[in-house]
């Protein structure tokens, strides 16, 4: 019968520990970076749209005050 001491049990459950921190950091990164890419895909074209409409109206603005 093989029995752990309780410095090995001490020392698996210190490696358990810093595994598990390091997989939750990774995956908290993770899923920073993915939210971070699915805005930019997400806000970027609607933030454009914008903007192209806002020249627009100026534009067209410009264009009846030129005419009046």
């Amino acid at each position: 019968m093989n029995i752990l001491s309780t410095s090995d049990m001490n020392a698996g459950l210190q490696l358990d520990k810093a595994s598990l921190w390091a997989y939750t950091r990774l995956h908290a990164l993770a899923t920073t970076k993915a939210l971070q890419l699915l805005v930019k895909q997400q806000i970027l074209p609607w933030v454009k749209e914008m903007v192209i409409a806002q020249v627009i109206d100026q534009r067209s603005r410009s264009a009846i005050a030129e005419l009046k």
